[in-house]
């Protein structure tokens, strides 16, 4: 087995319920080193990276700091998988934000249109899919009712 499938095997059988999951990762520093010297060994420890940022109970900066005091190959790997995660995250956000508007302008559409909105219709708004909104929202100006806007 790869230096890589072993400290992956050692991850994931260690890394969600290890007290001190860096302190045990720090006996693993040569594999670590070796790991990444290898051929797409970056890209591959980055994955690895992500999923330690993402199961360690470890604040992110003491990951960082002991991953990046290994060497420039196993930094990269590190900013890969943070770059990563950071990257998912804002997309997520924006995906968040985007739903929140577009829930905020079929409320106020409704609410001029029908002078009202019923709370269970608000309600059902603001746990919509992007889809759904955009779909709700193309049905204003025909729709008699706040119900027949949400209609299936």
């Amino acid at each position: 087995m790869t230096e890589l499938g072993r400290l992956a095997l050692f991850c994931l059988s260690r890394a969600r319920e290890s007290g001190d999951f860096l302190a045990d990762l720090e006996r693993w520093s040569d594999i670590l080193v070796t790991a990444a010297s290898a051929p797409n060994g970056v890209a591959a420890l980055a994955s690895l990276v992500r999923y330690i940022l993402e199961v360690v109970g470890a604040p992110p900066g003491e990951i960082r700091t002991f991953l990046t005091g290994l060497g420039p190959r196993v930094e990269e790997a590190y900013m890969t998988g943070a770059q990563v995660l950071i990257e998912q995250g804002r997309k997520e956000g924006e995906a968040k934000g985007e739903a929140k508007g577009r829930a905020q302008a079929l409320v106020e559409l409704l609410e001029l249109k029908f002078k009202g909105v019923p709370a269970d219709t608000l309600d059902r708004i603001q746990r919509a899919s992007i889809n759904e909104l955009e779909r709700w929202t193309a049905r204003v100006l025909d729709a008699t009712s706040p119900d027949e806007v949400l209609a299936d």
